[in-house]
């Protein structure tokens, strides 16, 4: 087995390194692919207020702002622009090779009962 056997190596720091990858994009993000289709459900931290990210696939991309203004993390409702018109749905499919889609997407604070 030689010298170096039981030793875990760059394997175990890109294999963590893509369950981190994974907990932003998925977990605190809600960016999740379904269907060839990027699902958006974000779950910010409450301070946060605005992020952004770029998803890339197939040679093609989704520029992706994710707005909470009144910094509730997460709601059961959204407004999503896609391209500057409004979109229904959370899914959101992907341009042609080459070509970038821009998605805004605001969470919207559920109002209080008094």
């Amino acid at each position: 087995m030689g010298p170096l056997r039981g030793q875990g190596g760059w394997s175990w720091y890109t294999g963590a390194a893509v369950w981190t990858q994974r907990l932003g994009l998925e977990g605190i993000l809600g960016l999740t692919l379904r269907d060839g289709r990027l699902h958006v459900d974000p779950c910010l931290p409450k301070d946060w207020g605005v992020c952004e990210a770029t998803i890339r696939r197939d040679g093609a991309a989704i520029e992706l702002r994710i707005e909470d203004p009144a910094n509730v993390g997460h709601s059961a409702e959204v407004d999503i622009t896609v391209d500057g018109g409004m979109h229904e749905g959370r899914d959101i499919a992907f341009p042609a090779s080459g070509a970038v889609r821009r998605v805004t997407v605001r969470v919207i604070a559920k109002p209080t009962s008094a």
